[in-house]
């Protein structure tokens, strides 16, 4: 299979970009880097808010709702009311009540993230030039 000359700069162009691509993911695979979620959030939020408040209430809700999905006890004893258990029962019963507003907040952040995300995928995604 022959090319044209341009299309084989082209074709090389490409495979450089790919050879530059695999050293830069080996690179981040050596040096083992950590995950650190907060900073996870802490980007997106501080692209997708302007406000200061805003933006600490959702690494607050990021906190939160990681912390009820990995059943932490910091997070549900700030937000229980602990109820008498019968007599020679051991364990405590906490009580968690949530508002729709509490839900609802959550619902709010995501849907601004992955708004900002996909309209940066599709930006980035665009040809050049188009």
């Amino acid at each position: 299979m022959s090319f044209a000359e341009e299309e084989r700069t082209t074709l090389e162009d490409q495979i450089l970009w790919c050879d530059t691509r695999i050293e830069q993911v080996k690179s981040v695979r050596a040096a083992r880097a950590d995950l650190n979620q907060t900073q996870m959030i802490s980007d997106p939020l501080d692209d997708v808010y302007d406000d200061e408040d805003r933006r600490i209430a959702g690494k607050l809700l990021w906190r939160e709702l990681s912390a009820d999905a990995h059943v932490l006890g910091w997070a549900v004893f700030q937000r229980s009311t602990f109820v008498p258990t019968a007599p020679g029962v051991d364990l405590a019963m906490g009580l968690i009540s949530v508002k729709l507003d509490d839900l609802a907040e959550a619902f709010l952040v995501a849907h601004a993230l992955l708004e900002r995300g996909w309209r940066l995928f599709d930006q980035r995604s665009r040809p050049a030039g188009a």
